[in-house]
C-alpha cells in the first residue's frame, strides 16, 4: 500500500454519538453555505483525500503554495485549498458548513480569518490575471498526451506524457523541445532531486541526471 501523502491517512468523518452531537449543536450555529466546489473539498477533506490537511488553509500555507507550491512546513503542494464565504466570522468561531439546499456538511472552528490575493494566486498558481483570455496554445509537435509537468531549479520546465514522452521548455513554455526517454511506456509524474530527476509511471522509476537533461533534441 502506497503511504499517504505526508505520511500520515487523515480521517475527519464525526462519527456515532459524535455526529450525532454535531448535528444538535449545528442548529445554534451561524451556517456558511458552501459552493459545489467547495462541498468537494470538504468532502476530501473529511475522508483523508487532501492529506496530510486537516482544515482549509491559513496564510501561511496559502503563501508559501502560491509561492513556492509548498505547504508552510516544506511538504510539496501545488494548489491552494482556502474556504472563502460570506458568512460573518471572525478567529475562533464555530460555523456550520452547509450546501445549497440548506444540508449540514460539517462544522469548522475558525482558526484565521485572512483576505487572499487573487491576482497574486492566479498569476502564480494558474498562470493568468484574465481568467484565460489570453491563454495561446503551445505546440509541442506530437498528440501524445501531457501528464505532468514541472519548474526546475534552473528555470526550465520539464513535461511527461504517455509512450516515454519527455519535453522540455527553456523559454517559461512559450516553446517546446521533444525528447524520448529510454522508457517505451508512458510517465505520470516527475519530481528533481540534487542528482537530477525521477520520472514515474508504467515502467516503473527512470533516473535521468544532469547530462541527459542537457541534451538537445
Amino acid at each position: 500500500m502506497i503511504d499517504p501523502h505526508g505520511g500520515e491517512l487523515v480521517d475527519l468523518l464525526a462519527r456515532a454519538e459524535k455526529r450525532d452531537e454535531l448535528i444538535k449543536e449545528a442548529e445554534s450555529l451561524d451556517s456558511a453555505t458552501l459552493s459545489a466546489r467547495q462541498a468537494a473539498d470538504l468532502e476530501l477533506l473529511a475522508v483523508g483525500g487532501f492529506s496530510p490537511l486537516r482544515g482549509f488553509q491559513g496564510s501561511d500555507d496559502w503563501r508559501r503554495v502560491v509561492d513556492e507550491m509548498r505547504l508552510a512546513d516544506g511538504l510539496p503542494w501545488s494548489i491552494p485549498v482556502t474556504l472563502a464565504t460570506g458568512a460573518e466570522a471572525a478567529d475562533g468561531d464555530r460555523l456550520a458548513l452547509r450546501d445549497s439546499e440548506d444540508r449540514l456538511l460539517g462544522v469548522i472552528d475558525v482558526e484565521e480569518v485572512f483576505e487572499r490575493d487573487l491576482e497574486r494566486e492566479a498569476r502564480h498558481v494558474y498562470r493568468t490575471t484574465d481568467l484565460g483570455a489570453t491563454w495561446q496554445k503551445v505546440e509541442t509537435g506530437t498528440t501524445t498526451s501531457l501528464m505532468s509537468a514541472r519548474q526546475l531549479a534552473d528555470g526550465r520546465i520539464l513535461f511527461v506524457g504517455n509512450v516515454g514522452l519527455l519535453a522540455q521548455s527553456r523559454d517559461d513554455g512559450r516553446t517546446v523541445e521533444l525528447h524520448w526517454s529510454p522508457a517505451s511506456r508512458g510517465f505520470a509524474s516527475l519530481i528533481e532531486t540534487p542528482a537530477g530527476v525521477l520520472l514515474a509511471g508504467e515502467s516503473g522509476v527512470t533516473a535521468l541526471d544532469a547530462a541527459w537533461l542537457a541534451r538537445t533534441p
